[in-house]
């Protein structure tokens, strides 16, 4: 479910790094830049929600169970909105008007005495919208190297009960969407709402993260089998008003050879200059 970040964050843990030594590069890219590939970024989050399996749901009391539930979202990232957020040091998605659907495989439900549901429904949820802060910062691995990490704010995830379409195959009360309606807009809904929480709050900046660290600070330069980047994040990215400013603390060496650092003294470069707001 996550494949698309992990990879998205594997490319990243080549060039991602802030630097604070006498060994590296500095860059800096405008927001506009940035912005463009919002629709990357905002496909990246909706491909998490292409299949998310739901908890299975039992009622100790009412007897009540649906079992067997996922929850999907297809569609594609054109309408996302990306907002640009320095106090927050980092960026803000939303996504709104998405629709999406919950399948349950087998579901019972108590209506009234003698009167008991069971099947299996398909839902229809016509207006999500989601939102999810990415904000920027280190983390440190256990050898002491300090790469970069991310975490979430802010996260949205809100489900229209009101526009939502029951579809319900099973029994004869089960013919009765009507009577089935409060479970799936109450006990369904508030499942995914948990569900996509979950997701969006802790399993994405766990797994883009997690890629950070496999990485180790250490990186092939591609179609270089032997010539390597060791590099370090002593200090987040920086998101500035009118850019997004990143460094590498870094030594690039030839594996047949070994590392060596070089003996000359790096001057103390700037992130950007005030001219530019994007630069290398």
């Amino acid at each position: 479910m996550l494949s698309k970040v992990i990879t998205v964050a594997s490319l990243l843990s080549t060039t991602y790094a802030q630097t604070a030594g006498n060994v590296g590069a500095s860059f800096s890219l405008a927001e506009n830049v940035i912005m463009q590939a919002k629709d990357v970024y905002g496909q990246m989050i909706l491909d998490t929600m292409a299949y998310v399996p739901l908890p299975n749901y039992d009622d100790p009391n009412s007897k009540d169970y649906a079992h067997d539930n996922y929850f999907t979202i297809s569609q594609d990232a054109s309408a996302v909105a990306m907002n640009w957020m320095p106090q927050n040091n980092g960026i803000y998605l939303l996504f709104q008007g998405l629709s999406g659907k919950v399948y349950t495989g087998h579901y019972y439900y108590h209506i009234a005495p003698l009167m008991n549901a069971e099947g299996h429904a398909e839902v229809l949820m016509k207006t999500i919208n989601l939102g999810i802060g990415i904000t920027f910062k280190t983390q440190v691995l256990p050898d002491g190297r300090t790469v970069p990490a991310v975490d979430s704010y802010n996260i949205l995830v809100d489900i229209n009960r009101d526009d939502i379409d029951i579809k319900i195959w099973g029994n004869f009360w089960s013919d009765m969407a009507a009577a089935c309606e409060i479970f799936f807009k109450s006990t369904v809904v508030h499942a995914i709402q948990d569900t996509v929480d979950y997701i969006l709050r802790y399993g994405i900046p766990e797994a883009i993260n997690a890629e950070f660290a496999k990485s180790d600070a250490e990186s092939n330069i591609y179609m270089h089998p032997t010539w390597m980047v060791d590099w370090m994040t002593p200090a987040s990215a920086i998101v500035a008003p009118d850019s997004f400013q990143v460094g590498i603390e870094a030594d690039f060496w030839d594996s047949v050879y070994g590392e060596q650092y070089p003996a000359d003294t790096i001057p103390v470069m700037p992130y950007k200059l005030s001219s530019s707001a994007a630069g290398f």
